[in-house]
């Protein structure tokens, strides 16, 4: 069938980062539609996303600032980065249950940006990332 559409979705993850009891994780999730009898050519030059979501993970680390606690907490935001770098919306896909932290985590990523230009070879004009805070507590046992 000439027709006939493929729906592809690349996976790329990011690097788990873990300092002074707090870590950052990413994911980024590109979903397109795809002609049949480009699928094939359109894996192949496919961009690299792992250098930019190494510089987003960074960028959005030095800016995080959770509330202390003594129990661990995760926030996982969903946002679209355009073309340019820029934020054009957020959410929060899975509240931590702690109002400060989910806002330190909207905060950190407002701060941090805009990011760089979307890679070269990607060609649509914005991506979906969906980013994960994790606040890990650690209690000292004497």
């Amino acid at each position: 069938m000439k027709n006939e559409k493929v729906f592809g979705i690349l996976f790329i993850t990011g690097i788990i980062i873990l300092a002074t009891a707090v870590g950052l994780t990413s994911n980024i999730v590109l979903a397109k539609t795809l002609d049949k009898s480009t699928a094939k050519k359109e894996q192949i030059n496919e961009p690299d996303f792992v250098p930019y979501m190494q510089n987003l993970q960074k960028s959005i680390k030095k800016q995080w600032n959770p509330p202390k606690s003594d129990t661990s907490k995760r926030v996982v935001l969903l946002f679209t980065i355009q073309r340019e770098g820029k934020i054009t919306k957020h959410s929060v896909f899975k509240s931590s249950g702690d109002e400060e932290t989910d806002q330190a985590a909207i905060d950190a990523l407002y701060k941090a940006s805009p990011f760089g230009k979307l890679p070269r070879k990607f060609k649509g004009k914005s991506v979906d990332v969906q980013f994960t805070f994790d606040y890990n507590a650690h209690k000292n046992r004497n």
